[in-house]
């Protein structure tokens, strides 16, 4: 197993098949679809970037963490944090945000 970690929009459109089966398999919701994930992510490419770490083995993708990255500031000091997708400090977020692993599979989420 080995992780690889997606940090442009541009690069996820590689993975969109791969990621949509793994959905089907994990049972994972309409919330961690990749055609919503990107949308969200593409609403507010001007405060965000992704973060995705993808999980695989084999050749096929085992897991996946939709992470974002933000950088804010409070009181001049300089605030980087990470945080699922769809969940943006001051904004309307999505729901039943989650990772999404191969059930049976706890390597999968060790290497995330």
């Amino acid at each position: 197993m080995r992780h690889h970690i997606i940090t442009s929009i541009d690069e996820l459109t590689d993975h969109q098949e791969r990621w949509e089966e793994l959905r089907r398999r994990c049972e994972g919701s309409l919330f961690t679809s990749y055609a919503l994930l990107r949308s969200w992510l593409e609403a507010h490419s001007d405060t965000v970037r992704p973060c995705v770490i993808l999980v695989e083995g084999g050749g096929d993708l085992h897991g996946i963490a939709p992470l974002a990255s933000q950088e804010y500031r409070v009181g001049g000091l300089r605030i980087r944090s990470r945080s699922m997708i769809g969940d943006l400090r001051g904004a309307l977020g999505l729901s039943n945000l989650s990772v999404l692993s191969e059930p049976d599979r706890p390597e999968v989420v060790d290497e995330m």
